[in-house]
């Protein structure tokens, strides 16, 4: 999956056993995603690899709540970023989404202006952060997938 349909993202109508193995796809690719930035020695590569980790923790989110079973599809999928869209199906991960999206602006406006500098710190705290989401990701999973397992057996 690219970046761009990554942030593009919604969800789709499969079964939820197919959605959780998609979600812990989608986590695993952002760990290495991860593990890649802490190659990189050049800030921008690293910045990137960053937030390509932060935007597939939050695809695997995503792929798991945004088009419950039976319910109709949450958001646009076409115009809506997967960090505009996170708040509503997640709000717990509100914060992180205003982060992350404002971060993905900044990439944006990187990549488009060639004469703006990522530097180094601004591209390790992120390659943090995005680590420390990715975590909380996981936890969430976890919790979501356990009060599934609750509803069924009650």
């Amino acid at each position: 999956m690219n970046d761009d349909s990554a942030e593009r993202s919604a969800g789709g109508g499969t079964p939820a056993t197919a959605r959780s193995g998609s979600a812990g796809q989608l986590l695993s690719a952002a760990w290495r995603s991860i593990a890649e930035a802490t190659t990189y020695d050049d800030p921008t590569r690293r910045f990137d690899a960053a937030n390509v980790a932060a935007l597939r923790a939050a695809a695997a989110v995503v792929s798991v709540r945004a088009h419950p079973r039976g319910q109709a599809p949450v958001g646009d999928r076409v115009r809506e970023t997967v960090w505009e869209l996170l708040p509503r199906i997640a709000p717990e991960l509100r914060e992180w989404a205003d982060f992350f999206g404002m971060h993905a602006r900044v990439r944006g406006f990187a990549r488009s202006d060639r004469s703006t500098q990522i530097g180094q710190r601004q591209a390790d705290d992120l390659l943090r952060d995005a680590d420390r989401f990715a975590h909380e990701v996981r936890g969430l999973l976890l919790r979501d997938r356990a009060a599934s397992h609750n509803r069924r057996a009650q």
